[in-house]
């Protein structure tokens, strides 16, 4: 109660009384992970990871951010799901040693900050949730667990089949156990962020991201649940109708956050609020998100400081989408595609993955067209891997991604002068974007043709 009431100092006062007394393993288990909760909250990523790795090896179970032991665990969880598929995992017996409870405890507890760290740790995490799960049976996490591969498999595998199959088992394991609410929220948030964009219409998605939070704040779990907005803003915003309703939830996010002291998710809220400002005209800025002197500075600076890597990503994305719209594509690729970028500044599986690709494809296929002398090797390279995965993208899911598709497609036509094939491009774009409900696409594809009809 000391860490939610914002009693910090006085928290730590008393954990320190608390950990020289002689405690059952199951009150030191609960212990950390009521540590490592409440420093994940606090933004001490670093420290909750810590805790975490020191509660594991209380009872015995290492775990690595080494590469190659990630890909060692990755191979030996597809060997294992080849064996026994989800399907049969499903009629496993529930876990009945209390070791592997605890161990289960302290890994789940690990899931956020290892997450919002970009720290290998995350997948690391997951892939030990399953193996306990594959070597002793089910249990009340195993919905979560099952999910949480869907996620690795979107995120990192992009094994989209095998996630949605994960995610399929997860709702029929959620039937044999209690329903815990909590746990419910935080499914719903996952899924509807890093599951359905790519299987089901973005509308669906949106719909599940809006029962997520409801479920969240009704439990109290506040983080999870300002997180499925946080996760899901791209993806709202190109089925938004209007702009007001974005800016209202947004600055509802932030006034949350401040509330349960989540500086951070502060900064990456108001950063929204500001391009979503900025798109209204209410505030001129076209070069940057801030809407004071520094204020971007700032948020990178803490980003940077706290290891957030959602707050990086996110912010690249506010500058991509203020960069493509105000025409200032070689300036904006300089900071979204700039080769000191690394996996711990760009967050994938969530539909801002979409939107990061697909725009930096915009902004260099616009750069050929306007100043083709600077588009660089790098930007060559790296649009080539891109439309290569837009275009899986575009198979999997039609629904979500033929705008874009089309879009991108009439755009390499206009980049080679074939003006038949991109105003037939333009036009295929324009009719995918009123049937999908976004209005933003459609907006973007109109103002094309009509900038490549002029020329």
């Amino acid at each position: 109660m000391l860490y939610l009431s914002g009693r910090y100092k006085e928290a730590e006062k008393y954990r320190v009384e608390l950990e020289s007394v002689a405690l059952s393993d199951e009150e030191d288990v609960q212990l950390q992970v009521i540590l490592i909760t409440q420093y994940t909250r606090y933004g001490e990523l670093t420290r909750a990871i810590e805790q975490g790795i020191k509660a594991l090896d209380n009872i015995n179970c290492s775990i690595s951010d080494d590469g190659d032991a990630l890909q060692q665990a990755i191979s030996g969880a597809i060997n294992s799901l080849a064996t026994t598929p989800f399907d049969a995992l499903l009629k496993k017996h529930s876990v009945e040693d209390k070791s592997v409870l605890l161990t289960l405890d302290i890994l789940m507890a690990m899931q956020p900050c290892c997450y919002n760290s970009g720290s290998l740790l995350f997948p690391m995490t997951i892939l030990k949730l399953l193996e306990l799960t594959q070597q002793h049976g089910n249990s009340a996490y195993s919905s979560y667990i099952y999910t949480m591969y869907g996620l690795l498999c979107t995120k990192v595998l992009k094994d989209y089949d095998t996630a949605f199959e994960a995610t399929r088992c997860s709702q029929e394991i959620s039937k044999q156990y209690p329903k815990n609410p909590m746990v419910e929220g935080r499914l719903s948030m996952m899924r509807s962020n890093f599951i359905m964009p790519w299987q089901l219409p973005l509308q669906k998605s949106g719909e599940l991201r809006e029962t997520a939070f409801q479920q969240c704040f009704e439990q109290g779990d506040y983080y999870w649940g300002v997180h499925a907005y946080i996760f899901g803003f791209y993806a709202d915003l190109i089925c938004a109708p209007s702009l007001d309703m974005m800016v209202t939830r947004v600055e509802k996010v932030i006034d949350i956050c401040k509330e349960i002291k989540q500086p951070a998710q502060v900064y990456l809220s108001t950063l929204q609020r500001n391009f979503l400002q900025i798109l209204e005209g209410k505030l001129d800025n076209t070069k940057n998100l801030s809407h004071e002197s520094g204020f971007e500075d700032k948020a990178i600076s803490f980003y940077q400081q706290t290891n957030y890597m959602c707050g990086k990503y996110d912010r690249l994305l506010g500058r991509l989408l203020q960069g493509y719209l105000f025409a200032n594509y070689q300036q904006t690729l300089a900071v979204t595609l700039a080769e000191e970028l690394g996996p711990d500044d760009l967050d994938e599986g969530i539909f801002h993955e979409a939107v990061y690709t697909q725009f930096n494809i915009l902004c260099i296929l616009a750069l050929k067209q306007s100043n083709p002398s600077a588009v660089t090797p790098h930007y060559e390279s790296w649009l080539q891997q891109a439309w290569q995965k837009f275009k899986q993208w575009y198979q999997l899911n039609p629904d979500n991604f033929s705008a874009g598709y089309y879009l991108i497609s009439a755009e390499f036509y206009a980049t080679h002068g074939d003006e038949l094939n991109a105003f037939n491009a333009y036009e295929k774009s324009i009719s995918a974007s009123a049937n999908a409900g976004f209005a933003l696409y459609q907006a973007i594809a109109n103002e094309r043709a009509g900038l490549f009809r002029k020329k």
